[in-house]
């Protein structure tokens, strides 16, 4: 799944870095720190100092766990999971019972795309789920 299908989300946390980043000055905007994030398979994280303009990278979860105040400098976090969904809920008239049904699609970074249903029947006690792998047996 390309970058396009499934851009990367960040979270932003606003006058904060942590320690043990790996600083390349190669990208000096903000957009370009995160894209070379993006592009690092490794990569967690970006702190980019808005006063020098550097780019911090973290390749290592566990220097996220220890963040420090630093004035212009933010830290943007990348979830490279792509996830949408859709719920649907139908009623029908003609009979007493609702039925309820949550489709999802989610694809991670090695491109594997699971569909997932689930459907409820208030009335009749029925519950469903079904996962559906394509590309794969059975």
């Amino acid at each position: 799944m390309s970058a396009a299908e499934c851009p990367a989300q960040w979270t932003e946390l606003v006058n904060t870095n942590s320690l043990n980043g790996i600083r390349n000055d190669a990208y000096r905007t903000l957009s370009a720190c995160q894209e070379y994030c993006a592009s690092v398979a490794e990569c967690v994280a970006v702190d980019f100092n808005f006063d020098d303009r550097s780019c911090w990278l973290h390749v290592s979860a566990d220097n996220l766990n220890d963040v420090y105040d630093q004035t212009n400098t933010n830290q943007y976090r990348i979830d490279r999971d792509c996830a949408t969904g859709t719920t649907t809920t139908t009623t029908s008239s003609s009979t007493s019972f609702t039925t309820s049904t949550t489709t999802s699609t989610t694809a991670t970074t090695t491109g594997l795309r699971v569909y997932v249903r689930y459907s409820v029947d208030v009335e009749r006690n029925n519950n469903r789920f079904t996962a559906l792998c394509p590309g794969l047996p059975g």
